[in-house]
């Protein structure tokens, strides 16, 4: 016969296997918004920088997609909410994210705001069309 606590990890091992294949899961994406774009004009060998509203508590990061033969990320950091005083749980603070260009000509950068465990479409999705000149 089977000890109660043995069938009680057996349960529990069950039950941890069904929710990793996701049998309760239940479609939680949220629907994404359209592409925003934007403009950015830089000099080579010159950093810029890209922040953005940013609330980790969610799940949600931005992510960067880019051609690092144009571009090299330098730093990434996500900066706490403003009002350090009397900082609220949950209250967004902002990602901020420096590039350096490398090389000159037309790239893009993709930002992307997404639960990276999570297989959907990004909340919001930034597109900054970058030109970098001499």
């Amino acid at each position: 016969m089977i000890s109660l606590k043995t069938a009680s990890m057996l349960i529990m091992a069950i039950f941890a296997l069904s929710m990793s294949s996701g049998v309760f899961a239940e479609n939680k994406c949220i629907q994404g918004s359209d592409i925003e774009e934007k403009e950015l004009n830089v000099k080579l060998d010159e950093k810029f920088k890209i922040k953005l509203e940013s609330n980790p508590s969610t799940g949600y990061t931005w992510i960067p997609e880019f051609d690092s033969d144009f571009l090299k990320l330098v730093k990434s950091k996500y900066l706490k909410p403003q009002d350090s005083v009397n900082p609220l749980v949950g209250n967004p603070g902002a990602q901020k994210f420096v590039f350096k260009a490398i090389k000159t000509g037309e790239t893009k950068i993709t930002m992307k705001y997404i639960r990276p465990w999570e297989n959907c479409i990004p909340a919001k999705v930034i597109v900054y069309n970058v030109k970098i000149t001499e």
